[in-house]
């Protein structure tokens, strides 16, 4: 297995199990993305995506985390 993959089994290992469901819609997701070709609603959510930055209107990683019961320093004495 690779460093990478080693790296995203860690920290999925720290998820609650309650939480499970959720990361695996959004690992799902991602996979379709990859998987798929870039097209104009791609890019238009891209331009959406820059306009709220821009703006303010975003989450922050620390509230990702806490959100999903995780502390910065759990994530960081586990990679």
């Amino acid at each position: 297995m690779s460093a990478l993959k080693e790296q995203a089994h860690k920290i999925i290992d720290l998820i609650p199990e309650d939480k499970m469901s959720k990361v695996l819609i959004i690992l799902k997701e991602i996979k379709d993305i990859i998987d798929d070709e870039i097209d104009d609603f791609d890019l238009q959510l891209a331009k959406e995506a820059q306009k709220a930055l821009a703006n303010g209107e975003y989450v922050t990683f620390e509230e990702v985390l806490e959100e999903a019961g995780i502390s910065e320093k759990d994530l960081q004495s586990n990679i």
